[in-house]
């Protein structure tokens, strides 16, 4: 590209960032507060002479105020954040003190934008690799990652782990596709300990990688050893396993049946099928393709994995970011009608954006930070008493737009060869107007609030 086209996607980058200081600072959302408080109570133990094997009853009293309580789940699934809060911890080593303090949830934070910061580099490297170090298609991808409101909402808002799980599966792409296994391996272990719903994508990119069937559940079954072993190790614990509760493998079942289909043999569920459908033809068709070839291949199939898990199984509004990665890098994969393919990407933007901006529960004024608060309550009571409808079934039909761009999005990549169609915009216009999506919502947000 040009000096012009540098410049944009500069500007670019520049409103991105500042939307996300933006509600970075803003905001305090309560699952943030939690693993701040969870994983500085796990220091606690260690310091405080109890011992890890004492976390789960310490935790259950609750003394460094997590909102949710005590963790329903294993300490495993936090542990980025454990090692992160080692500084809050310091600064904070009285159980007294106060670590749920706005400068130590974005410390927290700081945690999310470095793994989107990784992110963001694999995804430049890996299109840089497809496209025999096409910068322009790069760049094109990092924008399209960042400016996503998904990823934004995740990150910014929620301060939800996404992001730290998909970091590590997509730096375990990469060094898949560069034939360091080992690597791949082991940073794949760490993002399924993380999320265990991430073992799907995982077995995916095995079946696309391996050559032999038992070497891709072998390997599937060494990443989930760490959560096995959490699970043996803690079985005697009452209290783990009250507080687990739900979040066992029902959670996974319930997940699978969110879209089903009636049948002779009772219901059964879209996405399962889908995907035993979709693993029989990686293995029918795992053919001695060039590496660049299979990884083409591997983008195809791990964005097809993770839109089959964000929007045919329940996941909460904050974990509909997880298709985004693989998706930007199938959208660069291929230089043919790169524009139309920006556009329907574009108009999944849009759906996403109606969506967040007409239900107030997604994007709620009641978890602004004290400072930010105090200053707009004086202008509006939605500050302290904020509205809301909850979920509006007529909203689900933007969440339907998003998904029929994607199912476009394919239609248009495996047909790019019969068609013939003329740009109508050009893709840097389209990248500007996407790129304005999380500034839009900053803008819109507090629009909304203070009039």
């Amino acid at each position: 590209m040009g000096k012009k086209g540098v410049n944009k996607f500069v500007i670019c980058i520049c409103l991105i960032l500042l939307a996300y200081v933006v509600f970075t600072v803003a905001f305090r959302y309560e699952d943030t507060i939690s693993y701040t408080a969870w994983s500085v109570e796990f220091w606690d133990c260690i310091f405080h002479g109890k011992g890890i094997s004492e976390y789960y009853s310490y935790a259950f009293t609750n003394p460094r105020g997590a909102i949710h309580g005590a963790p329903a789940g294993s300490w495993l699934t936090f542990f980025p954040w454990i090692i992160w809060n080692f500084p809050v911890f310091l600064t904070n080593m009285s159980v007294s003190s106060d670590v749920t303090s706005q400068v130590c949830i974005v410390w927290s934070k700081g945690l999310l934008i470095l793994c989107l910061f990784l992110l963001s580099l694999f995804t430049f490297k890996i299109v840089m690799r497809i496209t025999d170090g096409n910068k322009q298609f790069a760049f094109c991808s990092v924008i399209l990652l960042n400016g996503s409101l998904e990823i934004f909402d995740s990150v910014a808002y929620t301060g939800q782990d996404e992001i730290i799980y998909m970091a590590l599966f997509m730096i375990a792409v990469y060094y898949m596709m560069l034939d360091k296994k080992i690597i791949s391996i082991f940073l794949s272990l760490f993002s399924v300990t993380i999320c265990p719903i991430m073992i799907i994508p995982v077995f995916f990119l095995l079946i696309v990688y391996e050559k032999k069937i038992v070497k891709v559940f072998v390997k599937s079954f060494v990443c989930i050893i760490p959560t096995v072993l959490f699970e043996v190790l803690y079985r005697n614990d009452i209290i783990y396993a009250n507080l687990k509760g739900q979040n066992t493998i029902s959670t996974f079942q319930m997940m699978m049946n969110t879209a089903t289909i009636s049948s002779a043999i009772g219901q059964v569920s879209i996405a399962a099928v889908m995907m035993i459908i979709l693993a029989f033809l990686c293995l029918f068709n795992n053919s001695e393709d060039e590496d660049k070839d299979k990884d083409k291949k591997s983008i195809a199939v791990l964005t097809s994995v993770f839109v089959l898990l964000c929007f045919l199984m329940a996941t909460t509004f904050y974990r509909g970011c997880m298709y985004i990665p693989f998706l930007v890098i199938f959208v660069c994969l291929e230089p043919e009608w790169l524009e139309y393919k920006l556009a329907l990407l574009l108009s999944t933007g849009i759906g996403r954006f109606i969506y967040f901006l007409a239900n107030p529960y997604n994007i709620s004024p009641r978890y602004l930070t004290g400072f930010v608060a105090e200053r707009l309550s004086s202008i509006s009571e939605q500050v302290i008493n904020p509205t809301s409808v909850g979920y509006d079934s007529g909203l689900y039909i933007f969440k339907a737009i998003s998904f029929a761009s994607i199912i476009l999005l394919f239609v248009l990549h495996f047909m790019r060869k019969k068609l013939n169609l003329k740009p109508f915009v050009k893709k840097d216009t389209i990248l500007l107007v996407y790129s304005c999506f999380p500034i839009f919502l900053v803008l819109f947000f507090f629009l909304k609030v203070c009039l």
